[in-house]
Formats: C-alpha cells, sequence, structure tokens
C-alpha cells in the first residue's frame, strides 16, 4: 500500500478556513476563498454563518479543521475536498468528534462534485452510506441510501470512519458498524469532509496501492501532455490595434465593484 494523501492540518494557518464572500466568487478571483493546502470548500450557503463555517483550531494534540455552523438545509451540505478526481480504488480513514447529534456528518468518497458523490456518516440514530446524484429540482437534491443500520454514538467522543472501494464494492467501518454496499455510478473521484453540525476533524490519510498511484501519474501526465500539444496548435497572438476605452460603460459581470 502507498499514502496518497495524510492530513493531521497542522501546516494550515489558525483561524478562518472558509470566507464571507458571498456571490462576489461567481466573476471574480478573491485570495481568501482559494484552496488552503490540500483543502478547498466545495460549497456553501449564503449568511453569515454558513459563509464562514470552517476554521483551523488548535488544540493541545495540534490543529483541527472544525465546522462550526449548525446547517438545517437539506439540498445542501457544508464540505471541504481534497484529492484527485481521477482516484479510482482507495482506502480513506478519518478521525473526527461530531459536537452535536444532528443532521448528518461524516467523509465523502468518490466526489465528482457538490452533487455528486458519496458519503458515510452518522446520524442522530444511524450509520449510512449515500448517494448523492444530481437532483429533481430546484433545491431537491436526488439522495438514495444505499445502506444503513441503527448506531448508539456520543456526542464529542472520537469517531473513526474508514471507507474502502474497489470498483463497485463499497466497505466501511464507523463507530463500530460495518456497511457494504454495490453501486456502479461513481467510478473515481476526490474525497471530502462533511457535516451538518459542528464537529471538530483530526487526522486523514488515503491509501491505495502502488498501481492506482502509477495508474494516476500515467493518466494525468497524458491529460497534461494532450494540452501542452493543443496549446502549441494554437496561432501565436500579435498585438494588432490598441483601442482607448476611456469613458466607456462597464458589462455586468462588475456589478459588485465598488463604485464610490
Amino acid at each position: 500500500m502507498t499514502t496518497l494523501l495524510t492530513d493531521e492540518f497542522d501546516q494550515l494557518t489558525t483561524g478562518m478556513f472558509s470566507a464571507l464572500v458571498g456571490a462576489h466568487t461567481e466573476y471574480h478571483y478573491l485570495p481568501e476563498a482559494a484552496p488552503h493546502g490540500n483543502w478547498n470548500v466545495a460549497c456553501f450557503a449564503s449568511g453569515q454563518g454558513a459563509g464562514t463555517a470552517w476554521r483551523i483550531r488548535e488544540t493541545d494534540d495540534g490543529k483541527d479543521l472544525v465546522q462550526t455552523f449548525k446547517s438545517k438545509r437539506a439540498d445542501t451540505h457544508p464540505m471541504v475536498i481534497a484529492g484527485l478526481a481521477e482516484w479510482k480504488d482507495y482506502t480513506v480513514e478519518v478521525e473526527f468528534a461530531p459536537q452535536e447529534k444532528a443532521g448528518r456528518t461524516g467523509v465523502v468518497f468518490r466526489y465528482r462534485n457538490s452533487r455528486c458523490y458519496y458519503f458515510l456518516g452518522l446520524t442522530e440514530t444511524e450509520a449510512s452510506i449515500i448517494k448523492v446524484h444530481h437532483g429533481s429540482g430546484y433545491w431537491i437534491v436526488t439522495e438514495d441510501i444505499l445502506t444503513t443500520a441503527p448506531c448508539t454514538w456520543e456526542a464529542g467522543t472520537r469517531q473513526t470512519a474508514t471507507v474502502s472501494v474497489s470498483g463497485d464494492r463499497i466497505k466501511a467501518q464507523i463507530a463500530g458498524i460495518s456497511l457494504e454496499a454495490i453501486d456502479t455510478t461513481f467510478g473515481e473521484g476526490k474525497i471530502g469532509l462533511q457535516s451538518d453540525y459542528p464537529t471538530d476533524f483530526h487526522r486523514l490519510v488515503v491509501t491505495g496501492e502502488e498501481q492506482e498511484q502509477n495508474r494516476v501519474n500515467i493518466v494525468r501526465a497524458k491529460a497534461d501532455q494532450e494540452i501542452d500539444d493543443l496549446r502549441e496548435t494554437n496561432p501565436k497572438p500579435l498585438l494588432w490595434k490598441k483601442i482607448s476605452t476611456e469613458n466607456f460603460g462597464v458589462g455586468r459581470n462588475l456589478r459588485f465593484g465598488d463604485l464610490t
């Protein structure tokens, strides 16, 4: 086995991780919304609490990545992602401590986008593997519970979630519960952390067979080469004319700009 990714969040700066940027990022690059270390905020709702949900907190053991917001929405869940979209067969292990028994909390795997992924985690009384696959309407997400089992756990206690994916097989353990499922919807994808209510994430490690790492390296190298080849065939830009835009108007892409 080889380590594809490991993170104890000790290299991240203490304090705010996500940023209160709202819809500005639809049209602008904002440094505070850029990825930090291995991680990127995948989705968040508007509003101060949701926009600043994720933080890096110092502890006696180092640092934790913590989700601080209480979300009651069913169409979106606070989530950060990491890893490579080309990953197929791997094992991800997460140590975390949900601070309240509400909503759902756990690990995301084979993530394609914020509406296409698998989830392993805890609700108030159950441990489940869930498939999220697009939606059937506005603010209506399509979710299938692939398998679930009753689960007793205590808020504030450290839990370990481990999930392995190989082809169409999913095997998982969480809070002493073993779960298995078979599904062919998503064959590859990143990993992530998700929680509706305050949760401290302590540590994450992703492992895979050496041939999986080699396969990913080959796929990514081929894709990079294809892009380089396409760029080489493009005509080289030449300066043709300069046009003054003094006193011109501006498109709606700058509607958030400071006009004072």
